[in-house]
């Protein structure tokens, strides 16, 4: 990966992460600002530790990056990025593809008239009206 692919992941994981705050504002213990400085360290170094985020904290950063997406795994000082999820996050969240979708049997139309008319037979109504 390039530097200037890099840097296009870092800056559409900067814009979803206002709506990550914006989703996630009840449930979040501290302000915007501190998760911000956490969540830049962990984007730029790969890394953050639990003693400069705080043990209590790192339940609210891991909610924000579940929600942005990213793949993180716990490590004895803190939280790590693992090594492809910059690469898995480019593909599953920015370049997401349409699913297809099989429904396993054919798709046909119901017609709501007869396809003729039938003018000889007697209808509903009028065997009601002859008896």
């Amino acid at each position: 990966m390039t530097k200037k692919e890099e840097l296009l992941i870092d800056a559409h994981i900067w814009k979803r992460k206002e709506f990550a705050f914006i989703t996630l504002w009840g449930v979040l213990e501290k302000d915007k600002t501190f998760y911000n400085n956490s969540l830049e360290g962990l984007i730029q170094y790969g890394n953050v530790l639990c003693k400069i985020v705080g043990k209590d904290d790192v339940v609210g950063l891991t909610k924000i990056l579940n929600h942005l997406g990213l793949n993180f795994e716990f490590v004895a000082s803190g939280l790590k990025l693992m090594e492809n999820s910059k690469l898995d996050y480019r593909e599953n969240v920015m370049n997401k593809k349409a699913s297809f979708v099989d429904y396993g049997y054919e798709k046909k139309f119901n017609r709501i008239v007869k396809d003729e008319p039938e003018d000889d037979k007697i209808g509903w109504s009028d065997r009601k009206l002859k008896k």
